[in-house]
């Protein structure tokens, strides 16, 4: 078992919030941040190895008083001193497991499960009700094939593997779309949109995957008639 603790005290902090899709940044703010992480291994069988991990943090902003809220600059600023940092959760864990599976010559097959755990998480330093993201845990699985020399890997995987509430997603807009609207070859489109973005169809993938209850996409349409396209592709494997 490995464990590790630490505390940092900052000066003149500088506070990320989204505004209207863009990063808004003050160099504004003094804070302290108390942690505690342990992390363990275990082999109890040949090929089975189990790992488990958590963290503890204690996030506080010591000085910021002249906090504002980005969603809404009209607002007068707030008194935010006390308030518990951004996208830090007091309480995080995981635990893992794989097992290898050995094919003599074929190589090796390895199943990983795990299951991650999350308390409430603060997406502005005002800590409003309607910028947290609630405790939360999620289940991700692998499954890992490696040739017999290790120089050749196949990986298989699924994140969030359970309903959801609601997925919010980039995807990618329409290439020749994309090409004609920013004046580019449509070769130069085609690498940025594979390299960057997530193809509406690979979307739905992964939506058929997940099964939310409520689907959200951006970052996508050019024109509003590339929405029709954009759905269509994703309801070829998605149907909710």
């Amino acid at each position: 078992m490995n464990g590790t603790a630490f505390i940092y005290w900052y000066r003149d902090l500088q506070v990320s919030q989204l505004f209207e899709a863009q990063n808004y940044v003050e160099n504004a703010a003094d804070a302290r941040i108390f942690g505690i992480e342990l992390e363990s291994t275990w082999l109890p069988i040949d090929s089975l190895t189990l790992g488990a991990q958590f963290s503890f943090l204690d996030t506080n902003y010591t000085d910021y008083e002249g906090c504002l809220d980005a969603k809404d600059l009209s607002k007068e600023k707030q008194d935010c001193t006390g308030n518990q940092l951004s996208r830090a959760p007091r309480f995080s864990g995981s635990f893992t497991a794989t097992y290898e599976f050995g094919l003599a010559r074929f190589g090796s097959v390895t199943p990983y499960a795990q299951v991650y755990a999350s308390d409430e998480v603060f997406f502005r330093p005002t800590n409003e009700s309607a910028d947290t993201q609630n405790a939360y845990y999620l289940l991700n699985f692998r499954l890992m094939w490696r040739s017999q020399d290790r120089r050749l890997g196949l990986d298989f995987f699924v994140d969030n593997a359970k309903g959801a509430d609601i997925i919010l997603h980039e995807t990618a807009p329409i290439a020749a779309r994309f090409a004609e609207a920013c004046n580019v070859p449509q070769s130069i489109a085609d690498n940025i949109i594979a390299a960057s973005h997530t193809p509406a169809k690979a979307y739905g993938k992964v939506l058929s995957l997940t099964k939310p209850n409520l689907v959200v996409t951006n970052h996508c349409p050019i024109d509003p008639q590339e929405i029709t396209e954009i759905v269509k592709d994703i309801i070829l494997h998605w149907k909710g």
